[in-house]
């Protein structure tokens, strides 16, 4: 497949309520209809955080970002950006962006400015339900060394010597939960991650476990 355009399509909760699901499958109807289907890749993105502008797609390369789109916007996106290399101005979001690393990252500068995304800095960049594009940003580099040079106390030494801690109230240390799992009795152990979030409204974990769950796992 000698792909020329990636779109990546917002499926956060704000822009499924606003009709992201019909945005890709005008998309994909329009996209076959021209005779793209082998030279646009499509695909989809846990909430990339500006909400109030969606639904929202990137078109890369060039980063161009659409918000506010409807179904009747697709066709003229096909037409001129994909086919003719225009991208169109009027449906652009027009704000500051930054860089995270190698990647630009959306929303205002005075609000993302203050922050490093750690946990959700591959949300908006890989396409979550396909592990080859997380392998392309070295992912699961660590869970090989684990596998092939360390031995489970070592593993749990070097969780201990990071820090890491549960993100929940008490800020339980890592570390010691693994070393509960590992002095269970019993060879077959289970790790379970409940990703409860008690606030009404509130979906970090969720947000997280749908832009990129191979960082969790």
């Amino acid at each position: 497949m000698n792909t020329e355009h990636i779109i990546t399509l917002c499926d956060g909760t704000a822009c499924i309520q606003r009709g992201a699901h019909r945005i890709r499958d005008r998309l994909i109807k329009e996209i076959d209809a021209r005779g793209l289907t082998d030279r646009v890749r499509i695909s989809l993105s846990g909430c990339l955080g500006i909400c109030g502008k969606g639904p929202v797609m990137v078109v890369n390369p060039g980063y161009t970002i659409y918000g506010n789109l409807t179904e009747d916007d697709i066709p003229e996106i096909v037409e001129q950006h994909l086919l003719q290399e225009k991208p169109i101005a009027r449906l652009a979001v027009q704000e500051d962006h930054l860089f995270n690393r190698f990647f630009r990252i959306f929303g205002d500068s005075r609000f993302f400015g203050h922050q490093m995304r750690i946990a959700l800095r591959n949300v908006g960049i890989i396409d979550p339900e396909n592990i080859d594009d997380y392998l392309s940003l070295r992912g699961y580099e660590a869970v090989a060394r684990m596998l092939t040079e360390m031995t489970p106390k070592d593993v749990i030494e070097e969780v201990k010597r990071s820090g890491l801690r549960g993100r929940g109230g008490a800020g339980f240390p890592t570390w010691r939960k693994w070393q509960f799992c590992r002095d269970a009795p019993g060879r077959q152990k289970y790790l379970v991650c409940n990703a409860d979030e008690g606030d009404p409204g509130a979906f970090m974990n969720r947000s997280l476990l749908e832009g990129d769950p191979h960082t969790i796992v």
